[in-house]
This record gives structure tokens, sequence and C-alpha cells, in this order.
């Protein structure tokens, strides 16, 4: 004689056959790397030398001349990846209303990583589909120590551990 199976086991056992495969949380996208941009504005490139541990970012934007040896003006960003998207995102110096080390929130600015391009999406939140549908350029790519070290020059002290402080009227940094 065969033991009989009990129902809650088998309604169970028939939801997980039906659910299918159990997928696991997509890890967080790569932001750690050189990204350069020299076609947003005439005459100026900007760079981002990004590290990234987990879901933690830091790093540094720097604007430089498109071409020649003229001044840079260096910045740091740091945030939290979501996906594809670096959120929470607290920056100073370069385009930023605090110079550095004071850290501030600052929404405004966000990157989406989609393929081989960065995008800045001005805080915005979108999915690489949805930016796909907007038509927008994806305008930061990859590129080479070499050639970042040249046009940007040596990497500037890190400000990661410094603590943010938030923006007057800035929502707070949500905990997700």
């Amino acid at each position: 004689m065969q033991p009989t199976r009990s129902y809650p086991f088998l309604l169970i056992t028939l939801l997980a056959a039906l659910a299918g495969p159990s997928t696991a949380a997509e890890p967080p996208a790569t932001f750690a790397g050189l990204w350069e941009d020299c076609t947003s504005f005439p005459g100026t490139c900007y760079g981002y030398r990004l590290a990234q541990d987990g879901a933690r970012v830091c790093g540094s934007l720097t604007e430089a001349p498109a071409a020649g040896n003229g001044p840079r003006k260096h910045g740091h960003i740091r945030g939290v990846v979501q996906g594809n998207l670096l959120t929470q995102v607290a920056v100073c110096g370069v385009e930023s209303r605090s110079a550095c080390p004071t850290v501030l929130i600052a929404n405004r600015r966000g990157l989406l990583r989609c393929g081989e391009g960065l995008a800045e999406t001005g805080g915005r939140r979108y999915t690489c589909e949805e930016w796909a549908g907007l038509k927008q350029p994806s305008p930061y790519r990859p590129v080479s120590a070499e050639a970042f070290d040249q046009r940007f020059g040596a990497p500037p002290p890190s400000l990661c551990d410094v603590p943010v402080t938030p923006e007057a009227n800035a929502p707070a940094p949500s905990k997700q």
C-alpha cells in the first residue's frame, strides 16, 4: 500500500510547478569604470571615474576642454545602484551648488546604465526600454585608463567617506 499525500502538499507542489523556475534577484548594473562624453557640449568633455562596491558607487566627475590642455574642474559623485539606475545621488564640485568637501544630495542627477552606454537622466527614473523609446542618447562611453588620464588628469582625492548634508527643501533619500 502506497502512502497518500496530503492535499496541501499537492497544492503547494502544483503552484510551484505553475510558477516556473525561480529567478534570483538581478545583480546591480556595473557602473565602475571610466566614462567620457565629448559630444554633448561644444568644446567640453565630461568624464566619470567610478568605483563600485556592491550597490554603492563612488567617484569623480571632471570637466575638461575637448582640445588642448586647459584647466580642469573636479567634482565628486556617489550613489546607490537600483537595477540599472544610480539613485540617491550626492554630488559636490562640478555642476553642483556645493563646494567639496561638503556633499549635498542632488536628485537632479541620476545615471542609467544600458548596454555599453551611460546616460544622465536628470534624476528621473527610467528603464533602458523607456530610455530607448524616448530616443535619448547615452553619450557616456567607456574609455581606456590612458586616454582618460590624458584628458582628465590624475584622480582627485576620494570623498567617499564624507557625510552627506541634505539640501534645504530636498526630499529625504529613500531607504530602499
